[in-house]
């Protein structure tokens, strides 16, 4: 079968599938190992036997929604390859933000010789590419998933020389030794109701991930009161992803706690309220 009989066949499989066209392609270009421009210029090339099988396959796994990540078994964040699976969110372009961030900061401030713990650590893409861009820094990465942990670890050990510490706990009862100076999390922060979750994400992605009680807010809560405890005194710094409609309720709860020498909230690149940041 040659290339162009393969997405003709794909295009006529998905062609009532929303964005079919664009999963097609870049499946593609992944399985087969193509640019865009091949895919455009040699639609005659003819495609390994196996690889065929394995595009039909993902292609089967589009109609049911199953997104791409999932499908492919990896996801690409901070330039980085990720592994992931249906343990662990599927990492999004604005948490890169959330990375851009405490890079910043330690570069700006720590001069790269930090302490940091990365909360709800997931595949570990946000505490693995900090770690990827600091020479100095030492790092936790918590989860209360033992799946997730096992999907961040494999990853830490193909991306990174030196390996951070792993904690298979919920956060609220983990108390780490040494103060922090970079306290980072992207917590569920989805209300159980919400009817903006896309049925991919509702129906793929783990919920211990997605949502949480109190509207969304309770975990973000939990963990800031729990984590401004260790916080190194001279200078820190806390960043949590946040739902774009929480920034009033978080800043309200972060002043309440009486540390924070300075709150605010982030927008995205889509000007959209995203990050809260806490300074000490």
């Amino acid at each position: 079968m040659t290339l162009g009989q393969a997405l003709e066949k794909a295009f006529l499989e998905l062609k009532d599938i929303s964005n079919g066209s664009q999963k097609i392609n870049y499946l593609a270009q992944e399985i087969f190992s193509l640019s865009y421009t091949d895919l455009i210029l040699n639609k005659s090339e003819i495609l390994d036997t196996d690889l065929i099988k394995i595009f039909e396959k993902a292609i089967i796994a589009v109609k049911s929604k199953k997104p791409e990540a999932y499908i492919l078994g990896y996801q690409y964040f901070c330039n980085l390859k990720f592994k992931v699976n249906n343990s662990v969110l599927i990492p999004r372009p604005e948490t890169e933000q959330l990375v851009e961030m405490a890079v910043m900061l330690s570069e700006k401030y720590f001069k790269n010789k930090i302490n940091f713990i990365d909360l709800g650590c997931g595949s570990g893409c946000v505490g693995v590419s900090v770690l990827s861009r600091l020479n100095n820094a030492k790092a936790i990465l918590l989860d209360i998933s033992p799946d997730a942990i096992a999907v961040s670890k494999e990853n830490a050990k193909i991306l990174l020389k030196d390996q951070p510490l792993f904690i298979n706990s919920s956060a609220e009862l983990y108390s780490p030794q040494d103060k922090l100076h970079l306290v980072l999390g992207n917590p569920p922060y989805i209300k159980a109701e919400d009817s903006g979750v896309s049925e991919s994400t509702h129906v793929f992605e783990p919920h211990l991930a997605l949502y949480a009680k109190e509207d969304g807010l309770a975990l973000t809560r939990l963990w800031m009161s729990h984590y401004v405890k260790f916080m190194a005194s001279e200078k820190s710094f806390m960043i949590f992803e946040i739902g774009h409609e929480q920034g009033a309720a978080i800043l309200k709860h972060a002043r309440s706690l009486n540390i924070f020498k300075k709150v605010t909230i982030v927008k995205d690149l889509y000007n959209k309220d995203r990050f809260f940041l806490g300074e000490i």
